[in-house]
């Protein structure tokens, strides 16, 4: 049982980060495409952070 939830929880994390991601990063290029500044637009959302090597 352990090693299920072992495996299963940084499964389900990392599914959680995708979804959010592709979620920001959908509304942001509607919000682009219909001339509103995104308020989440934030640099480190997008691979521009001082922690992300791309």
């Amino acid at each position: 049982m352990f090693l299920v939830v072992f495996l299963l929880v940084p499964v389900l994390a990392l599914v959680a980060l995708v979804a959010v991601e592709a979620h920001l990063h959908r509304n942001r290029s509607l919000a682009g495409a219909a001339g509103m500044p995104a308020p989440f637009d934030r640099p480190e959302l997008h691979g521009k952070g001082r922690n992300r090597v791309h």
